[in-house]
């Protein structure tokens, strides 16, 4: 009875000694954009682009310590084909709050003179960064991405380095192509290879 006792507890001590990973969209209606990027090129045929600009939280709500191995943006097209699309390096983004005051923010997964850019989160703790993303097509309309009321829905999708995956659905409000260029200072998009 005793021995049946003790694997209990150590079942249920190992089911919650487990990293429980949770993305939230800061200010989900203030920080969530996406742009309408210029024209590109593939194989010789011109291409249209996207650019999303999100800014998560992830916190850790298990008892162990974890590092994030990926953190993606799922978006799905008017096919309904779903594409998970690689975070591009960007400059350290500056969000003006007027009087010549500016908010500097950090960039997920990635160091600079502020932040260490660091993706291990402890139990208890968590961390939050900016993040770009752009989606590429050419071809028929129905690689374009489903937009309503002038946002896109998608999905921001994390995986530590045990495998285990949690998401979080985010609306991404239009802006001009000019906001990108206020809020990324020297992000030069021409330097970007799909």
């Amino acid at each position: 009875m005793l021995g049946i006792l003790n694997s209990l507890i150590l079942i249920t001590q190992w089911v919650k000694d487990k990293p429980k990973l949770v993305v939230n969209p800061i200010h989900p209606n203030v920080y969530q954009w996406y742009y309408t990027l210029p024209d590109g090129e593939y194989e010789g045929k011109k291409t249209k682009r996207y650019g999303f600009l999100c800014y998560v939280g992830i916190a850790n709500k298990g008892l162990r310590d974890v590092s994030l191995s990926e953190f993606r943006l799922l978006v799905a097209n008017k096919f309904h084909k779903e594409h998970m699309l690689y975070s591009v390096n960007i400059p350290q983004p500056e969000i003006p709050l007027g009087f010549g005051h500016v908010k500097i923010l950090s960039v997920l997964g990635q160091k600079s003179l502020v932040t260490e850019g660091d993706t291990h989160i402890i139990s208890g703790g968590s961390i939050s960064g900016m993040a770009f993303y752009i989606y590429e097509y050419y071809g028929d309309d129905g690689w374009d991405l489903k937009v309503k009321d002038s946002t896109i829905t998608a999905y921001f999708r994390i995986q530590d380095v045990f495998g285990k995956t949690a998401k979080r659905k985010i609306k991404f409000s239009e802006k001009p192509l000019e906001h990108l260029q206020e809020v990324l200072p020297g992000f030069d998009l021409s330097t970007y290879q799909n």
